[in-house]
């Protein structure tokens, strides 16, 4: 379906717009800005943009040795796979293309400089609940991971933090974005994250990465106040991985992420440990380390602190910190008896990981009660849960699926099963669910305001009232 984005989307929306202005009478045509030539500019627009996105697919398959689409030239034949199916022979499932415009609404709001205030709003808070609670090389699990923004936020911080998610293309995004953005050796030197995409800041030392663009928001033809802003282009990434890694401070931590706020002072010619290699970042479903074997340092230096503690603890975070991803679905990944059984003698097994981090994860569950039961099974005790999202229960509302047998079990065979399981609990009974599952919730906020997938321009936005909340494992004696 990557390889086919283009072929399905121009016939959607540059075909479908074409046939529908034909239709329009010479008068019609005449109202419109500029006209007939109006109109052929804007399709011919949208045709770019669509042609950019695929382009940018075509580097997702090429970096996981897949062959990309006709728009893409310059590879090597022999280092792909053969494509299972000839280009306009496969047809793009419904739900793959909204996998793959959701793709790219995520990488705005992850790697663009336009996702600063969704990530100040949402990881902000959990970036600062790990910060106090945690010391370096603490293992943070954090399901849901989507492009791995967070968690590579949570790694460069000086955590131990594993990603997991079960969808495809976003693990295949999230692996170029963490893996395949070019660093060109030749274009190192000092500066930020502005310096590293070619501006003027000069703090810390930053290895300079390519820039690509895409337009996300492409598909959306509603709610526009001009065409240029569905149009517009977003250059990825703001900051690369890399350079997140390598350049871990103390300033960002309420900041999730914003722009300018990586890369603290260092001495000249002192530049902190480089990140795991790719071999060192294999996905596995167990975590790295225990807080036992973490550093007795906090996470970032007092106030008040002076250069020479900074830079230390500055190194500190980059050396402890690492990054890793699990591919799969989370109940099944983390499993307890598959990970008993796989666990070998200097293996960690259940019970070890120090932090379990849920940003919209929560209300992925079909079942609310089964994530509270492993997330207690993987936890050690004393470990903590932080919390950010809305309820909103994705297998919730099959209606549009399953046509007039409605929601009974019957109307739901064909589809997934999760559609007939699902429980929608109020906050409150989760909560209560929680607090009899061992856990004790130490600090709660609710309807805290939380954009998603923000289009700036648009004339509709998604703004949800979330709950945070920091949950602390008892102990069994407890």
């Amino acid at each position: 379906s990557m390889r086919h984005y283009y072929i399905f989307f121009s016939r959607n929306i540059v075909k479908r717009m074409q046939k529908h202005h034909a239709k329009l009478t010479r008068a019609q045509v005449a109202l419109l800005p500029g006209g007939a030539e109006g109109i052929k500019t804007k399709l011919a627009n949208y045709d770019a943009a669509l042609k950019t996105n695929q382009r940018f697919f075509d580097r997702v398959l090429l970096h996981i040795g897949e062959a990309p689409s006709a728009l893409t030239t310059n590879f090597d034949p022999r280092a792909v796979k053969a494509p299972a199916y000839a280009l306009g022979r496969w047809q793009v499932p419904p739900h793959h293309a909204n996998k793959l415009s959701g793709t790219l609404h995520a990488l705005s709001r992850d790697w663009a400089r336009e996702g600063r205030l969704e990530r100040s709003e949402a990881y902000g808070p959990i970036l600062a609940a790990l910060k106090a609670r945690l010391p370096l090389g603490s293992t943070v699990l954090v399901p849901g991971s989507g492009l791995a923004r967070l968690t590579c936020e949570i790694a460069a911080r000086g955590f131990k933090s594993q990603g997991n998610d079960f969808d495809f293309f976003m693990l295949f995004t999230a692996d170029f974005m963490l893996n395949g953005i070019a660093h060109p050796q030749e274009e190192e030197g000092p500066g930020g994250p502005e310096a590293a995409r070619g501006g003027e800041t000069k703090r810390g030392s930053w290895r300079r990465h390519e820039v690509v663009t895409v337009h996300p928001w492409v598909h959306s033809l509603t709610n526009n106040l001009s065409h240029d802003d569905a149009l517009r282009p977003i250059k990825l990434p703001d900051v690369s991985a890399l350079n997140l890694l390598e350049n871990a401070s103390d300033e960002e931590a309420e900041e999730g992420g914003l722009e300018g706020s990586f890369g603290g002072a260092a001495s000249p010619g002192s530049g902190p440990p480089a990140p795991p290699s790719s071999e060192e970042r294999t996905a596995k479903a167990a975590p790295v380390s225990s807080a036992a074997a973490a550093p007795p340092l906090p996470p970032f230096a007092p106030p008040g602190a002076g250069q020479k503690e900074r830079a230390v603890l500055r190194e500190a975070r980059a050396a402890f910190g690492d990054l890793s991803m699990c591919a799969g679905e989370f109940l099944l990944a983390y499993d307890a008896r598959q990970l008993a059984a796989a666990a070998g003698p200097e293996e960690k097994g259940l019970g070890e990981w120090d932090a379990f981090v849920s940003c919209f994860f929560v209300d992925t569950a079909p079942n609310v009660l089964e994530y509270i039961a492993l997330v207690k099974g993987i936890l050690r005790p004393g470990g903590v849960w932080v919390n950010f999202g809305p309820l909103t229960y994705h297998w919730a509302d099959p209606f549009s699926e399953l046509g007039s047998n409605g929601m009974t079990e019957d109307g739901c065979r064909g589809m997934d099963e999760r559609y007939s399981q699902s429980l929608e609990l109020s906050w409150e009974e989760i909560r209560h669910a929680l607090q009899q599952s061992g856990f004790q919730v130490e600090e709660e906020r609710r309807d805290v305001p939380a954009h998603y997938t923000l289009n700036e321009p648009a004339l509709m936005r998604t703004q949800y009232r979330c709950v945070f909340f920091t949950a602390v494992l008892r102990a069994e004696e407890e």
